[in-house]
């Protein structure tokens, strides 16, 4: 009677020492913003801005650059430390990326109304690009995408596990939205006398999400033929 086979991983890298801890993500990000203002004075009294602007920006969470890096571990590498809250090996598997474009455009005029009113006016939009990726590396087998490797993973004809993408129902999320923000305001600052000024005002704003939800999920239920994900 032959022992269970433990699964091969590949290239598993360097051994880890009892004390050694996993390896964090890493995480970066840049941005570029860009904006232009131009202000028109119509007369003494009143005078009118706008404002366009444009800001990129990225941001990413992982261990390595390629989901194929040789140095992605199976999940069951990160072991803890008796009584503590170290993890003795692995990697994280976590990984996040999202591009984000937001495009503005917005119009304030200002203006002097007799000699105790200052109207102020204005609109904005507000339009997003927003793209995302979020997962957690998961390990199979090519010929096997059924079977998940444990430390006790009994499969005599298993022997290569990679690192892959989840499914949906996995944890796997990749989503673009197109959300966009709207707002406009009036105010009126009143000068009574010296010592009294009123500053009365009304705004309203809009917010579009553009994308689909799952209401069951709020309410701790989900609606039949429906998982977490649609």
């Amino acid at each position: 009677m032959t022992a269970p086979r433990a699964p091969r991983v590949r290239q598993l890298g360097k051994p880890r020492h009892a004390l050694q801890a996993r390896r964090p993500a890493t995480r970066q990000g840049q941005g570029l913003y860009q904006t232009i203002d131009w202000t028109h004075v119509l007369s003494e009294r009143a005078f009118y801005t706008l404002k366009f602007s444009q800001v990129d920006d990225w941001s990413t969470s992982r261990t390595f650059e390629s989901l194929e890096d040789p140095r992605y571990l199976p999940s069951f590498y990160l072991q803890s430390l008796a009584n503590t809250g170290f993890l003795t090996g692995g990697v994280d598997l976590t990984r996040f990326e999202q591009k984000t474009l937001t495009r503005l455009g917005k119009f304030d005029m200002t203006a002097q109304l007799m000699s105790i009113h200052e109207v102020k006016v204005g609109l904005e939009y507000r339009w997003n690009d927003v793209t995302a990726e979020s997962y957690v590396v998961q390990f199979k087998d090519p010929n096997y995408p059924n079977i998940d490797p444990t430390q006790r993973t009994t499969c005599p004809d298993c022997t290569t596990f990679l690192p892959t993408k989840p499914t949906i129902e996995g944890g796997y999320v990749k989503y673009t939205r197109n959300p966009i923000q709207a707002a406009a305001y009036f105010q009126d600052k009143i000068e009574l006398f010296q010592s009294i000024v009123l500053n009365l005002g009304l705004r309203y704003d809009y917010f579009d999400p553009a994308a689909d939800y799952n209401p069951y999920i709020s309410r701790g239920d989900l609606a039949p033929g429906h998982n977490l994900y649609h």
